[in-house]
C-alpha cells in the first residue's frame, strides 16, 4: 500500500512499467476484509447471544481510529493556513470549509462526489472503515440470521454491492 502513494513522486511510472505498483492499493481492500473476518470472530458470540452492547463496540471502533486522524486534520489545517498566510500556490477549491467538516466527522468518502475536499486523502479509507463500523452490527446480524442459508446470503450480499456500487 505505501509504494502505491509513493510511486506518485517517481519521475518514471510505475503504472505502466508494472502493474505491481498499481496493485498496491487493493492492500487497503484486503485489510477491510481481513478486518471484518476479526470483528466477527470477535463479537459473533456476543451478537448471537443478543449480548453486543452497539455503544461500547462503536465508542470503541471510534477511539481505536479518531485521535490520530484529528492529529494529521490538525497538522493539514496548521499547514493550509501557513500556506495561505505566505502566499503559496496550491488548489484552495480543494481545502474548503464543507471538506473540513465531513473529513472531520469522517463521512468525506460516503458521497464523495458531493462536496470535493483533500484535507487528508488517505483518511477516505478511515471514513470508509466508520461506515463500515455504522453497519457492521446489520450485517452481522444479517449473517447470522442467514448462516444455514449460504446461497441466500452470498445473493443478497452481491445484491447489496451492486447496489452501492
Amino acid at each position: 500500500m505505501v509504494l502505491f502513494h509513493y510511486q506518485l513522486q517517481w519521475p518514471w511510472d510505475a503504472m505502466s512499467s508494472t502493474g505491481f505498483f498499481d496493485r498496491a492499493r487493493l492492500g487497503v481492500d484486503a485489510f477491510f476484509i481481513l478486518s471484518g473476518f476479526v470483528l466477527t470472530h470477535a463479537y459473533r458470540d456476543a451478537m448471537a447471544g443478543n449480548r453486543m452492547n452497539y455503544g461500547r463496540f462503536l465508542v470503541a471502533r471510534f477511539a481505536r481510529i479518531y485521535p490520530a486522524h484529528l492529529a494529521v486534520l490538525a497538522f493539514v489545517l496548521v499547514m493550509v493556513t501557513t500556506a495561505s498566510l505566505v502566499g503559496a500556490e496550491f488548489d484552495r477549491n480543494l481545502y474548503n470549509p464543507a471538506g473540513l467538516v465531513t473529513t472531520l466527522l469522517l463521512v468525506h468518502a460516503w458521497l464523495p462526489e458531493v462536496v470535493k475536499a483533500e484535507w487528508n486523502g488517505p483518511s477516505w479509507s478511515l471514513s470508509a472503515e466508520w461506515f463500515a463500523y455504522l453497519t457492521f452490527p446489520a450485517f452481522a446480524w444479517a449473517g447470522l440470521k442467514l448462516r444455514r442459508r449460504p446461497i441466500l446470503l452470498l445473493a443478497l450480499t452481491a445484491l447489496i454491492f451492486l447496489a452501492l456500487d
